[in-house]
């Protein structure tokens, strides 16, 4: 079973065949691969890495993403175990490895658009936009048409990583998508937190 084209026919059959036969070697091979096609987005119209060559930026930018995915894939799974045990889980690490794995399978659906963007924009798609209200360097159309697909994809993988992490626990979909949203909500408070204490030290300093 092919988890990349399995996961949009066969989902429950796709988790059970990853969660229970998969190594977490295989989790880390999926991950990196799903992030291959994250990549070149992350750093699109960001002005970051605009002074190098093409086949510089995609490596740097390639580097950069699976490293940080690599990271993520062990510590969210972390996350998630921990949150789950409190909600009465009874998922073991391996598990919610690749539980987290299996949730970032349809982003995989980002690789083709990814390749047609460089293709068609080249460096130009990493250069900042230019002009007051400039968002992109991509056309319209097809900025309108990543968002779209983009959008769908993450709410599907969602829709998954939480079938997976309810299987992982033993319980249900509902309760894993609970787990996601304690840890959304534990995110967003830092955030908020991290936020106000830096625009605090700045009226302090008198900036």
């Amino acid at each position: 079973m092919n988890p990349f084209l399995s996961i949009w026919s066969k989902p429950e059959q796709t988790l059970q065949d990853m969660i229970e036969q998969r190594s977490l070697g295989y989790g880390i091979l999926v991950t990196v691969i799903v992030s291959i096609g994250t990549s070149v987005f992350s750093f699109a119209d960001t002005g970051l890495l605009s002074g190098f060559s093409l086949p510089t930026i995609l490596f740097i930018s390639l580097f950069i993403a699976i490293t940080m995915s690599v990271f993520f894939y062990f510590f969210n799974a972390g996350v998630y175990l921990f949150i789950g045990k409190i909600l009465g889980g009874k998922g073991q690490w391996k598990q919610m490895c690749l539980a987290v794995a299996s949730g970032s399978l349809p982003m995989i659906g980002m690789l083709p658009i990814s390749i047609i963007a460089v293709l068609i924009y080249g460096k130009d798609l990493f250069r900042e936009p230019v002009g007051p209200f400039a968002v992109t360097n991509m056309s319209f159309g097809f900025y309108v048409f990543y968002l779209i697909v983009m959008m769908g994809l993450s709410i599907y993988g969602i829709v998954i990583l939480s079938k997976a992490i309810g299987y992982a626990h033993q319980f249900s979909a509902l309760r894993g998508f609970g787990t996601i949203m304690i840890y959304a909500g534990i995110v967003f408070v830092i955030v908020i937190c991290l936020v106000i204490l830096v625009i605090s030290g700045l009226v302090f300093l008198g900036l």
